[in-house]
């Protein structure tokens, strides 16, 4: 949260205080978690708390992890393994913005093609490290090519091909695209079209990644509402199969605390779940 392989300053209380959102693991159906974050609780809080605490609350639920990133050459991996002897299940592994993610240095449209095409096979072999490790668990990618404006419908497909004809076929794709893409970058077409393509045309899981960028740098009270206005911002018969609510921005503050006011993640993440709900 906010740093690489950071979390919540109440992560502790969030799992030691369960009662405090059990309104909201109700409605979970899987628990993203960062793979450096998990080395990093594993290291912070030690084995017997993770496994006390941590995997045990996961366990009682029913609800799986699903790991975003898995570190250079699977070096997270461990981690994983880990949680997966406490008995937690783990039901996918998402590798982090390998297509999208691009330097400061400005690019010309067919450079920044190029790059996304060479980057492919790079995902590949990380997707085979995954596999080797995790040979149950289903495989996807975390992207943020549509808001970004780059030709998602050209490098989805060749990206898909080529993990199929490499033996590390994917099941999904997580698509990265806060509240400030929609109607600016991404246009309600494009969400037809993103479910279009992702689910119908190359038979995969469609995720939406829920969160804003504006409204998580300003307050805690500014990104509820940004989710809120995001439940109603996807037409609903472009909703993806899956809504992932995730902030690394300044807000919200804490994961359940809320000390002067704050508003919790868990709470705008119930919130955004219940205008889900009234839209369906």
């Amino acid at each position: 949260m906010r740093k690489a392989g950071g979390y919540p300053p109440d992560f502790r209380e969030m799992w030691e205080q369960p009662e405090t959102w059990q309104e909201l693991r109700s409605m979970l159906d899987v628990y993203y978690i960062r793979g450096n974050t998990l080395k990093n609780i594993l290291k912070d809080f030690g084995n017997d708390w993770v496994k006390n605490h941590f995997a045990a609350i996961l366990i009682e639920d029913d609800i799986p992890v699903a790991i975003d990133n898995i570190g250079l050459r699977g070096g997270y991996l461990p981690a994983v393994k880990e949680l997966e002897k406490m008995g937690v299940e783990i039901q996918s592994i998402a590798l982090q913005s390998v297509l999208s993610k691009f330097q400061a240095k400005p690019m010309k449209p067919k450079e920044r093609v190029a790059e996304i095409r060479r980057r492919i096979p790079l995902a590949v072999e990380q997707l085979q490290i995954a596999r080797q490790a995790f040979p149950e668990v289903q495989l996807g990618i975390i992207d943020a090519l549509p808001p970004k404006e780059l030709p998602w419908r050209v490098c989805y497909p060749e990206f898909v091909n080529a993990t199929r004809a490499a033996g590390v076929a994917i099941d999904f794709i997580h698509v990265d695209c806060p509240l400030s893409k929609i109607d600016v970058t991404v246009e309600a077409n494009d969400l037809h079209d993103l479910r279009k393509v992702l689910c119908h045309d190359l038979d995969l899981a469609y995720g939406f990644i829920c969160t804003d960028n504006i409204g998580g740098m300003k307050s805690d009270s500014d990104y509820k509402k940004s989710l809120q206005r995001l439940a109603k911002a996807i037409p609903r018969e472009a909703w993806p199969d899956i809504f992932i609510v995730m902030s690394w921005y300044n807000h919200p503050q804490f994961a359940v605390r809320r000390d002067a006011g704050a508003i919790p993640m868990t709470e705008a993440a119930l919130a955004f779940f219940q205008a889900l709900k009234s839209a369906f």
